[in-house]
């Protein structure tokens, strides 16, 4: 269905006019409710997608405290030269 799906107006293929499509042909379509607790992401454009991996990094038990540095340095850096 998703091959069927044309472009919105800001260029984006809408996953839900994907959902619609197997909806209106009757075919079965399930979903899960996520709980108070968890989040939705979003990355359909940079921004949240840019949000969602700097969230996630972060928490990454590997790399999120060195990821952090790293975050804190550019942006002490970057607000020197705003």
């Amino acid at each position: 269905m998703i091959r069927q799906v044309k472009p919105d107006q800001r260029g984006e293929i809408q996953l839900t006019d994907a959902i619609q499509l197997m909806c209106d042909e009757g075919r079965r379509v399930m979903a899960v409710k996520l709980t108070p607790e968890e989040k939705r992401y979003d990355i359909g454009n940079f921004p949240s997608y840019f949000e969602s991996f700097v969230e996630f990094a972060l928490a990454d038990p590997a790399y999120g405290a060195e990821f952090r540095r790293v975050l804190e340095r550019l942006l002490a850096r970057a607000a020197v030269t705003v």
